[in-house]
């Protein structure tokens, strides 16, 4: 009687046993890993996972663990320098659409029920480009016409030199120029003949709202002209003992590309002591 109650009793345990670890499997939670590019490899951009329930996070290796049933969703940011035009970003293969919020892409992966991998792909320097122009003169409400075929300049860009600003302004903006950003434009300029002009620094590149008009006043004769603060004036470059890089009577100019580069050759400065009689 004994040795069948132990046994009826040992039966309703299992039984109940295996009740217990159905009812703790029905109520463990299922979490699905999430794979995103790593943190050293988001070359030209940032990547933000934005809060849901995980229970693994490592931004640094691109990896966490997502709740069943919950949705995925993270934000893309261009590094500076960087744009998004081109990106595709894809899940498990498959391109995934975006919401443009000003300058940030927001990516959603609605109730997540399987491993996700994430990829990004097209993100890129931005290009610039590079235009040489004469300036406009004004003085006053008056216009002013500048002769400039007397400027006897000469210039090189690459393995070019030419003669004349009119010469090297055709030769750049015929050439449409692109440069990345951080990339580096160079160019000389100087005398066709030394000792015809006092000073020869007379590159500018145009800020945000300069339309290009150099205001101009009247002295001693001549006209002289203003600095604009929307035109900043081009530094020639020195060497490592702080001397102008100077060769076959030409300076040597280098700007570095962060926008659009509209430089102006400001010839007017050139002849500040002789031009009169401009009208």
């Amino acid at each position: 009687m004994k040795t069948k109650f132990l046994f009826i009793a040992c039966v309703i345990l299992i039984i109940a046993s295996v009740f217990l670890i159905a009812g703790c499997r029905e109520d463990e939670e299922t979490y699905h890993e999430i794979v995103f590019p790593k943190q050293s490899e988001r070359n030209g951009y940032e990547l933000q996972v934005l809060d849901s329930v995980f229970s693994v996070i490592d931004d640094a290796e691109g990896k966490y663990e997502l709740l069943e049933g919950e949705n995925l969703e993270f934000e893309i940011t261009a590094s500076e320098g960087y744009t998004l035009e081109d990106i595709v970003v894809k899940d498990n293969g498959k391109v995934l659409a975006h919401e443009e919020i000003q300058s940030r892409y927001k990516y959603k992966i609605e109730n997540v029920a399987e491993k996700h991998t994430i990829t990004v792909e097209g993100v890129k320097l931005k290009k610039f480009k590079v235009k040489l122009h004469y300036p406009f003169y004004k003085s006053g409400n008056n216009s002013i016409e500048y002769k400039k075929s007397f400027d006897a300049l000469k210039f090189k860009y690459g393995n070019n030199v030419l003669f004349g600003p009119t010469s090297i302004i055709h030769t750049i903006n015929s050439s449409e120029i692109e440069l990345e950003y951080g990339q580096k434009f160079e160019i000389w300029m100087g005398e066709e003949f030394p000792g015809i002009y006092e000073d020869i620094n007379i590159l500018y590149v145009a800020s945000a709202g300069f339309d290009g008009v150099f205001a101009i006043s009247e002295e001693g004769g001549g006209f002289q002209s203003i600095p604009f603060p929307n035109a900043q004036r081009v530094q020639r470059q020195t060497n490592e003992d702080d001397d102008y890089i100077y060769q076959d009577f030409m300076y040597k100019y280098v700007i570095e590309v962060n926008k659009d580069l509209d430089i102006y050759i400001n010839t007017l400065e050139l002849r500040k002591k002789l031009i009169t009689g401009l009208a």
